[in-house]
């Protein structure tokens, strides 16, 4: 762990960063509209790209 910045390296350097209450807020947001588009798009019979 880099004491200066808080961020983990992990197996195969990828940096894990702490989320922060905005981030995890942000990350809710994210979620919860994606959630919305999949949902209205089943509804109306239309295709996603994924």
């Amino acid at each position: 762990m880099n004491p200066k910045s808080g961020i983990k390296l992990q197996p195969g350097n990828k940096a894990q960063i702490p989320l922060t209450e905005i981030h995890q807020k942000i990350d809710g947001g994210v979620k919860a509209a994606v959630a919305k588009a999949i949902e209205r798009h089943r509804r109306l019979g239309e295709s996603i790209s994924i």
